[in-house]
Parts: C-alpha cells; structure tokens; sequence
C-alpha cells in the first residue's frame, strides 16, 4: 500500500434497540417453541414428533427477526440435526387459511398431527434466489385446515453441512381474520 492516510473519526453511539421501529407485520409466525436437537428418523418421524410433544415443557420459547425470519443458526451449531418448533393457532370457526413459507434444508409441517408438507431445498435454486439459496416467505405455499380452537403448527427442520449458516425457515398466514397467533 502506498500514498494513504489514517483520520480519527468522531465515534458514534451505539444503536439502541428501543429506537428501531421497523416492526414484523402482525400475519408472520414470529414465537415459536424449539426443541433440543436430535437425529431425524427419516421413515418414523411422525413417532418422533409425537414424542417430543410429550416433552414440550423443556422446549424454549424464541422469537423470529425483525425481518420474520427464524435462524436456528443462531440457537444451535451442528447443522446435521433436526429440531421441532411448535406454534399455535386459534381459529373462531373451521376455515382453510393459506400458509406462505419458505426454509433451508428439509421442513415438515405437521398441523394438528397431519402432514401438510414434506420437502427438501433444491440445492440448484432458480437464479432469483441466488447461489445462497435465499429464504423468501412467497416461495412456498400450503393450505392449513383450521379447526375451532387451538391448532397446533409443527415444523420439523433438519439442517445440512452444505448450506451453513443457513438454517433457517419463514412463515406467515394469508389473512387473519377470526385468528390469532400465539
């Protein structure tokens, strides 16, 4: 390096967290309850879920980011485990609702302990989504079957070694109407 020069900028204060107002829009999925991770068992699965619902109460309880997206990432570190969030939904009255959602690598959503979906991340994604293989809440779709009360949503999200750092899901309902979200 040559011809340059160091100037002392005056330093700023820290961004107090209070101060941002950008909020999630109030149809995003944001709490969720995430269990401890475990080795997805690929033919019993359904078994699985069924067994760690019975422990729920040592599940903890997290919150989505700002944008709506919920890294596990940032909660866990061995990206070739599987965890289970549960979120509930309570409906004034049976209705279908639209699901929008997105992930990375492989989610099941179970509702009320029907399987709803079943994927994994194609692992060449279509060019706008970039060679990261970004997570966009429209990608994906799925209809939930509301009964009257509470319903509970299941996501069963295995990570990969081969997108690190990119473990991660995005969820919101399509209307709200006669809904809310725990």
């Amino acid at each position: 390096f040559s011809n340059f020069s160091i100037t002392e900028i005056e330093s700023i204060a820290p961004h107090n967290v209070g101060e941002d107002t950008k909020q999630v829009p109030p149809n995003f999925i944001t709490k969720w309850h995430i269990s401890e991770m475990f080795a997805k068992d690929s033919v019993q699965f359904v078994n699985q879920v069924d067994s760690l619902l019975k422990y729920s109460d040592n599940f903890k309880t997290i919150i989505a980011d700002k944008d709506g997206l919920v890294n596990i990432s940032r909660f866990y570190d061995d990206m070739n485990q599987t965890v289970l969030l549960s979120s509930k939904i309570t409906a004034d009255e049976e209705k279908e609702v639209t699901l929008n959602f997105d992930y990375a690598d492989h989610l099941v959503i179970l509702m009320n302990s029907e399987i709803l979906f079943d994927g994994g991340m194609d692992f060449r994604p279509p060019p706008d989504k970039g060679i990261e293989g970004r997570v966009f809440v429209n990608d994906e779709k799925t209809i939930l079957r509301l009964r009257k009360g509470v319903n509970d949503l299941i996501f069963m999200l295995s990570g990969d070694i081969r997108q690190k750092f990119n473990w991660c899901f995005i969820a919101k309902i399509d209307i709200l109407e006669g809904i809310s979200i725990e």
